[in-house]
Order: C-alpha cells, then sequence, then structure tokens
C-alpha cells in the first residue's frame, strides 16, 4: 500500500488583506490532512511429504504534508483573530501472519513474515519573512503531527510424528517526521 497527500493553505507572496470593515473579522489558514492505512496479508505452508513453503510480506508507505503559510512580504491587518494552523493525522495497521503445518514422517514446512511501515509526514505552520500580522484578536502559529503505528505479527509452527515445522516474522518500523 503507497500513499501519498499534500494538503496546502497558504496566502501568497506579497499579499495584503485588510479584515476590518466589521468588528472581530478573522482569518484563519489552515491545512489538514487525516489518512487510516490498513494493510492484512497471511500465508500457510502445509507439507505431508517432503516440503512446504509459505511467505507473507505486507508494506505500507505513507507520505504526508500539511502545510499552512502566510508567504513572504504579505501584511494582514484584522479587526479579529488571524490564526496560522497545520494538522496532520495518520492511523496506519499492518497485520501479517505466517503459519507452517507439517506432518507425517520426514516432512517439514517453514513459514515466514516481513511487516513493513515507511512513513514521512510533515506538518508546518510558516510565517514567512518579511510577512507581518497586526491582529486586534489573537495571534496563533500552530502545527501538530499525530501518527499511530499497529505492527501485528503472527507465527506458528507446528509439526506432528517426525515432521518439521518453523515460522519466523519481522516487523520493521521506519518513522520520519517534521
Amino acid at each position: 500500500l503507497l500513499t501519498e497527500n499534500d494538503a496546502r493553505a497558504d496566502v501568497g507572496e506579497n499579499v495584503v488583506l485588510i479584515l476590518g470593515a466589521n468588528a472581530g473579522e478573522s482569518l484563519r489558514v489552515e491545512a489538514g490532512s487525516a489518512a487510516s492505512a490498513r494493510v492484512i496479508a497471511g500465508s500457510i505452508s502445509g507439507s505431508t511429504a517432503k516440503a512446504g513453503v509459505g511467505a507473507t510480506i505486507a508494506v505500507a508507505e505513507r507520505r504526508d504534508a500539511a502545510n499552512a503559510a502566510v508567504s513572504a512580504g504579505s501584511t494582514v491587518t484584522a479587526a479579529g483573530d488571524v490564526t496560522i494552523q497545520s494538522t496532520a493525522q495518520n492511523d496506519i495497521w499492518a497485520v501479517t501472519t505466517a503459519d507452517a503445518v507439517a506432518t507425517g514422517t520426514g516432512g517439514a514446512a517453514i513459514g515466514g513474515g516481513v511487516n513493513v511501515i515507511l512513513t514521512g509526514t510533515t506538518a508546518q505552520a510558516v510565517l514567512g519573512d518579511g510577512a507581518t500580522i497586526d491582529a486586534d484578536g489573537a495571534f496563533a502559529l500552530n502545527a501538530q503531527n499525530d501518527t499511530k503505528f499497529t505492527l501485528i505479527s503472527a507465527d506458528v509452527g507446528l509439526g506432528t510424528g517426525a515432521a518439521v515445522a518453523a515460522g519466523g516474522t519481522v516487523a520493521v518500523l521506519i518513522h520520519e517526521n517534521a
């Protein structure tokens, strides 16, 4: 599963905004991105004779950017509040099972699984170089980046008689936030 989002809200460069014809007029520049991803995979290998082999690989890669800005050289005058806010929220699951079953005499079964989650999430709220804010109310510059991960890997190896069964699972999480 490969996904990518890019959410932007921007008051461009060298813009002049005057909000105040009516009392309490405010400006809110807000960018947000939220996603849930689920990867579920499984395999079973079985053998009543010589050999059985099974493998599962589950990969979830999630790239996400949420950027809110009042850009360079811009001027904002507001009778109310000015808020520049960015939020990124992700909930990612990777679930694998790799099972091996061998029966009889001399048989073998091998099962293996790999779970991989790769993320790169950015949440930025920016007041550009030379930008000015004149707010009669509150001024807020906020960026929030929340990511939840769930990695579940299970293995079962069952051998009966003189048979052999083996399994192994590897879980990898690479998380890069800004």
